[in-house]
């Protein structure tokens, strides 16, 4: 069991109000004022699916790299883990001022260029959920070039796809463990307070729709392990921002909070003070 703090924003009379809430698990939400909403909304009830098939084996493929009027430089990692986010940049170079369609693993943008002036372009890729290695491809005004990548395999993938609304943000969670193990799934409000916990046990995929109702920085993470030895983790963060009113209020409630902190101690000591002299 474990305590977590949380505090509400009082209406009406527009006071601030601070209350002490318990968890199970140190998941703990607090009420106090006029109440606040909990941080972590649950908008659909998690499914689970079983996973019967192993991740698939991939290899590299020979690609004719050729020189074209445009000279381009390919610049990936050697290596990345299967299902993560990455960067790929390319390095542009034209002798004459012009325009072409670069493309990137089918995903393609026109690129305007000045004569002999070198650009830069980024493009952010998934690596896919698989074993063993695959092929970057580039091309642009018939230059092609192409790399290499290794896969660092790992069994455990999240997935988090974010949608703002009025009054939060909406996150879709997958988490998905090709293997027999075990899956924490839990969200950490502020670096502080855990605000979501969910344990999925064996090789299945999980997917839920949460929301996000309080202003503040969020980490989700994902762990698998197997008989108490952790595997993989795997981690996303991101913000829920509000309007400027929203902003103001919400610093309001973290210095409520941390006078309510200093207050609980305060009266901790003293009371343990006194004892001490009876």
């Amino acid at each position: 069991m474990g305590v977590g703090a949380g505090v509400g924003v009082g209406g009406g009379g527009g006071g601030v109000g601070v209350g002490v809430g318990v968890g199970i698990g140190g998941v703990g939400n607090g009420e106090g004022g006029g109440g606040s909403s909990a941080p972590v909304i649950p908008v659909t009830l998690g499914i689970e699916k079983p996973i019967t098939e192993k991740p698939p084996e991939v290899k590299t493929i020979a690609v004719e790299e050729k020189p074209g009027t445009v000279t381009l430089e390919l610049i990936a990692p050697d290596k990345i883990e299967s299902g993560e986010l990455y960067n790929v940049a390319v390095k542009l170079l034209s002798p004459v001022q012009t325009s072409y369609v670069l493309s990137i693993e089918g995903i393609n943008q026109v690129v305007a260029l000045e004569a002999n002036e070198e650009k830069s372009v980024t493009v952010t890729l998934r690596a896919p959920e698989a074993k063993g290695s695959y092929t970057i491809t580039a091309s642009i005004g018939g230059t092609v070039k192409s790399k290499d990548v290794s896969l660092d395999y790992k069994p455990l993938f999240l997935y988090v796809n974010e949608t703002k609304t009025e009054g939060g943000t909406l996150i879709d969670v997958t988490v998905k463990n090709y293997e027999q193990m075990s899956t924490e799934l839990r969200i950490i409000k502020d670096s502080r307070s855990d605000v979501f916990l969910e344990l999925i046990e064996g090789q299945k995929e999980y997917s839920r729709q949460l929301k996000l109702a309080q202003l503040g920085e969020y980490k989700i993470i994902a762990k698998a392990s197997f008989q108490g030895a952790v595997v993989d983790t795997d981690e996303y963060l991101l913000a829920v921002e509000g309007t400027d009113e929203e902003k103001a209020n919400y610093m309001l409630i973290l210095l409520a909070f941390v006078a309510a902190m200093i207050m609980l101690g305060y009266l901790y000591y003293h009371g343990r003070h006194k004892k001490e002299i009876l």
